[in-house]
């Protein structure tokens, strides 16, 4: 099968600037030092699979705040972390510049490209559609918001049925593209929640950050959908590949009547996830994940966390065999040397072309394509020789 990206250009976003990534293959790893832009490559990776759905543009640009204790004191509102996913130039006024994303892509992607333009607004928010606030109703005053214009170019039928809304619009301009133009305003006193559902008109997609095993209810909304779609007893076939002691997965609740995700195993054990080994639950919010993505694209970013570097042995030749039975392209960031060593390893025994990596420089200011490692190469450079690529 045609891989759903062959090549992704970001020329603007975050910190990156005239990034590609040419020859994409099915399982690609993103290395780099710290500030190189990797996980901002994930980042517009996620956004330019959800062209239109400003709510998952939010949520993509707090993963990296849950790292805080205190969500609340990290300074930022939903719209102004947003607004960081647009490049800043040194010396920007907030109140009068604008901003600009622009990525674009080829293969068999239903996305093939996407811009953005963010610009200064000031006046009075509009009365929100949903009830965004509870208590008294506050004096309304002007504050400032940001006009977002947002053009994508998709291929044709990749439109779901259903309520369009007032701000999207689909213009039929040939046989082989459609492009969706959706300009809407946003104001920290409503943060990015609108009326009417998001349209999903995209990539599917799923982003795991390194926290993201300790999500129990993300964790649980999967799980629930995976089984009400009758996929259950897949996933269990995917995660015994991992584990082959599994037995099942459950959903049962406590002695208080909260929902629990039990695992079952062949002895007889019957123990809650919370209280498995952060390994496992790695592995099963991958394994959930790509199952929810089929013919899509799953984000990991640092993939070695929570996994002892022997556990890769094993998951990078479930993960290769699991991609390539689902379709799924996998993007994955790592800073550790040696998963770099034991990925490329664990590669080796796959056999050619199940994996390719990519080099960021050390400040993400790169001009071009991202410095290419074949499998071959990586071999040669990283297992034969100890060469650090990162």
């Amino acid at each position: 099968m045609m891989q759903q990206i062959q090549t992704f250009r970001i020329d603007s976003f975050r910190g990156l600037r005239e990034v590609a990534l040419d020859d994409v293959g099915r399982v690609n790893l993103i290395v780099g030092g710290n500030n190189s832009g990797k996980t901002s490559i994930l980042e517009a990776l996620a956004v330019f699979s959800s062209p239109a759905d400003i709510s998952e543009w939010a949520s993509i640009a707090r993963l990296r705040e849950v790292r805080a204790l205190v969500i609340r004191d990290s300074g930022l509102s939903a719209v102004d972390a947003m607004l960081w996913l647009f490049p800043h130039q040194s010396g920007y006024d907030f109140a009068r510049d604008t901003m600009e994303i622009a990525m674009s892509a080829t293969g068999e992607t239903r996305v093939k490209n996407l811009s953005a333009i963010g610009s200064p607004i000031r006046g009075i928010p509009p009365e929100p559609r949903i009830n965004v606030r509870k208590g008294p109703v506050s004096e309304v005053l002007e504050e400032e918001g940001w006009r977002l214009s947002i053009k994508a170019a998709i291929a044709p039928g990749t439109v779901e049925d259903g309520h369009v809304g007032d701000l999207l619009e689909l213009i039929q301009d040939d046989p082989d593209r459609q492009e969706v133009q959706l300009e809407l305003d946003v104001w920290s006193s409503l943060g990015t929640r609108y009326g009417r559902p998001p349209r999903r008109v995209g990539i599917p997609c799923a982003m795991l950050s390194p926290y993201s095993h300790r999500n129990q209810p993300l964790q649980m909304r999967l799980l629930s959908r995976i089984v009400s779609s009758g996929q259950k007893e897949e996933l269990i076939e995917l995660l015994r590949g991992i584990d082959g002691n599994l037995a099942d997965l459950e959903i049962i609740t406590d002695n208080t009547g909260r929902p629990l995700i039990t695992a079952s195993f062949q002895d007889g054990r019957l123990v809650p996830v919370t209280v498995l080994g952060d390994g496992f639950r790695r592995a099963l919010a991958i394994a959930v994940a790509i199952n929810d993505v089929r013919g899509g694209i799953i984000l990991i970013d640092e993939i070695e966390t929570a996994l002892h570097v022997s556990a890769l042995d094993d998951l990078f030749p479930w993960l290769v065999k699991t991609a390539e039975r689902l379709n799924v392209q996998v993007f994955a960031t790592t800073h550790s040397l040696e998963a770099v060593q034991a990925i490329t390893v664990a590669a080796a025994g796959v056999g050619d072309g199940c994996l390719t990596a990519y080099h960021l420089s050390a400040n993400g200011q790169q001009s071009g394509a991202a410095r290419r490692y074949s499998l071959g190469m990586l071999q040669r450079l990283v297992r034969d020789r100890g060469l650090d690529i990162r």
